[in-house]
């Protein structure tokens, strides 16, 4: 009886970091398509600024502002260094490439 618990126990405790592993690699590519998208929309902003287009300019930059806010409230998750590292100076040039949006209007 014991032998068999210790080996369900085992079975367990293996698929419970499967699924942490697998819910990590979620938060890693979440993190990585909310940065992409920051990215993006900061530079439609910037497209819409020289168009001379101040509505569209405002969403996109806004858009550019919240996928940056969604890094920042998820970074502390990510469990790799190196990987949160990588993400931190994305969302450095992401922050400051918005400031500069910010002067130019």
């Amino acid at each position: 009886a014991n032998a068999s618990r210790t080996r369900r126990r085992v079975e367990l405790d293996s698929e419970i970091k499967e699924l942490r592993d697998q819910a990590q690699r979620n938060l890693v590519d979440f993190v990585d398509n909310e940065l992409d998208l920051g990215f993006t929309f900061a530079e439609t902003a910037k497209i819409e600024s020289t168009m001379g287009n101040g509505e569209h300019f405002e969403i996109s930059r806004e858009h550019a502002r919240q996928a940056l806010k969604s890094f920042h409230r998820y970074k502390d998750r990510i469990t790799g260094p190196r990987t949160r590292r990588g993400f931190q100076q994305r969302a450095d040039e992401l922050e400051k490439f918005i400031s500069s949006l910010m002067s130019e209007n």
